[in-house]
């Protein structure tokens, strides 16, 4: 019986490193020069970095950059703050993508069971399997 557990929290320790990188979204392509903000550091965004829950994506006004998450494509506009964010909900942690100010266009594909949460400042949303665009103006209005 003692095998048996010992077996059960190696299987769990070794899952679990998996379940929290599917979190993160992957630069697949970039314009300009835009940045990266993680724990309080900023740094140029370059291919193949990873954006995890708490980083935010700056763009600048000639700045464009396109993110893969688990095969839903996130493309981040000019003029944009976005930011991965994970939420515990009902002792459950799940990722809330946010644009603060600017325009993010997502397409995700239909997962069973799966919902993504997207947000403005003022606003939030659950979606399934769509393609849609979110605004958020620096007044705080939010157009989905």
């Amino acid at each position: 019986m003692k095998h048996v557990h010992i077996i059960l929290l190696l299987m769990i320790a070794l899952m679990a490193p998996g379940i929290l990188m599917s979190q993160d979204a992957g630069v697949v392509y970039l314009e300009g020069w835009p940045s990266l903000r993680s724990g309080g550091a900023t740094r140029e965004l370059d291919f193949g970095l990873a954006v995890r829950p708490g980083d935010s994506v700056l763009t600048g006004r000639r700045d464009y950059v396109e993110l893969d998450q688990d095969g839903n494509s996130i493309r981040i506009n000019a003029d944009t703050v976005f930011t991965l964010r994970e939420i515990e909900r009902d002792g459950r942690r799940e990722t809330v993508m946010t644009n603060t100010v600017g325009s993010v266009a997502y397409r995700f594909q239909t997962l069973a069971g799966r919902r993504q949460q997207v947000g403005t400042a003022t606003a939030v949303a659950g979606v399934r399997g769509t393609e849609f665009t979110v605004y958020a103006g620096s007044d705080g209005s939010s157009l989905f």
